[in-house]
């Protein structure tokens, strides 16, 4: 099981690497977001508006 800090963490990773891979990044974020884990995890709002917010 992983914690929600540790999720928290994986997120901000991969956020610092999305200069390097962007479209990976979104494709990963649309996965998670559809299997319900950013949603569990307190994040709302849905990988398409991730962009315009950060």
């Amino acid at each position: 099981m992983i914690s929600n800090s540790q999720t928290k963490v994986r997120i901000h990773a991969d956020h610092v690497g999305s200069l390097l891979r962007p479209q990976k990044l979104k494709e990963t974020r649309a996965q998670l977001w559809e299997q319900g884990v950013l949603a569990r995890f307190g994040q709302e709002t849905q990988p398409t508006e991730l962009s315009t917010i950060e």
